[in-house]
């Protein structure tokens, strides 16, 4: 079953996977990828200080970190169902391009929402 699936929806998969290992505290841990994370709009934008406050970058980087086993799997298996049907509709880099909008999106509407809340948080893993 694997080796049939569609090129893209392999990488992501092989990705998030190989990801979600390293940010184990028995590899690298978590707080190796923190300037990856989607950090909230707190106090704005410091390009001379990347851990802690938003970075542009984040906004791709962060959907391919997960918090847990659980979210790991359930987003894979997500990906798994739908992504791969539609990459065979729609070939590589229409999937590609939507796979990617999708989290930069999902991430902008986490920073919208955040803005309105109190305490926003760190987000790892897009869902969207």
């Amino acid at each position: 079953m694997f080796p049939r699936l569609p090129t893209v929806t392999k990488a992501l998969l092989i990705a998030n996977i190989l990801l979600f290992l390293l940010q184990q505290p028995f590899l690298l841990g978590n707080g190796t990828f923190e300037p990856f994370m989607l950090q909230p709009l707190r106090s704005g934008f410091d390009p001379f200080s990347p851990g802690g406050n938003f970075q542009p970058w984040q906004l791709l980087t962060y959907g391919f970190l997960h918090g847990s086993v659980g979210h790991l799997f359930f987003n894979m298996l997500a990906l798994f169902m739908f992504g791969a049907p539609l990459e065979q509709t729609w070939g590589e880099k229409r999937f590609l391009t939507y796979y990617l909008v999708c989290v930069v999106g999902a991430g902008l509407c986490q920073l919208v929402v955040g803005m309105m809340m109190e305490n926003p948080a760190t987000v790892l893993g897009a869902s969207g």
